[in-house]
């Protein structure tokens, strides 16, 4: 809001949640009363760098100098889910307590490594397998992860052109739990809303649910 103010847009420059301050970057991902609870669930994190006065690079310095890898994916990682959380509060009125957002977060991070690390370790084997699409077309491949737990599913997007260059890629979670077949369905349908956005019409769906396929 802050942003588009000082680009002559009359809009209310003050938090829509606290009231308290003006609604920039870092006041919505580290200072806002709605971030610190979600930030308190951080028992173990680096050091006390959250009632600092730092912008997010600066706090990303503290951290890797402080903290290690696990911590700087979890400070990401939990940015954005309070990022996604804000906007699902101002614009669609979605209420989700810090708990939940905390435990999504971390269950997202979780599955962002395992998803590396298994394609980290079938890369030799799944590379006579992957094709690129043919020339002129692009790939999206798509993906759902379901909790095992209580929390939310997540989908993730990849769209690749005929030279194997990655266009676009997305992660998000879901408002909810969703079945393996729903959650799938819901990620091709976002995979298709992605490329129409940016403008592309020779497309190709993948994903591996044969049912939703």
């Amino acid at each position: 809001m802050v942003n588009l103010n000082r680009r002559g847009i009359q809009v209310d420059v003050l938090c829509p949640i606290c009231k308290n301050e003006e609604e920039g970057v870092e006041h919505a991902i580290l200072s806002c009363e709605l971030a610190k609870a979600i930030w308190s669930k951080w028992r173990d994190s680096p050091g006390n760098f959250l009632e600092s006065k730092c912008d997010m690079f600066d706090l990303a310095l503290t951290i890797i100098s402080q903290g290690t890898q696990c911590d700087l994916e979890i400070f990401f990682g939990v940015a954005w889910a309070i990022w996604y959380h804000r906007n699902q509060l101002i614009f669609e009125a979605s209420k989700t307590t810090a708990d939940q957002v905390w435990g999504t977060s971390i269950r997202m991070v979780e599955y962002f490594k395992t998803a590396n690390n298994s394609a980290a370790a079938g890369k030799e084997k799944h590379a006579r397998d992957w094709k690129p699409p043919p020339e002129g077309f692009f790939l999206i491949n798509v993906d759902g992860a379901i909790p095992t737990e209580d929390g939310h599913s997540g989908i993730g997007i990849v769209i690749w052109d005929w030279e194997s260059q990655i266009v676009a890629a997305i992660s998000m979670p879901l408002s909810r739990k969703f079945a393996v077949e729903k959650t799938e369905a819901l990620a091709m349908e976002k995979g298709a809303i992605l490329a129409f956005d940016l403008g592309l019409e020779n497309v190709i769906l993948e994903g591996d649910s044969l049912q939703t396929i």
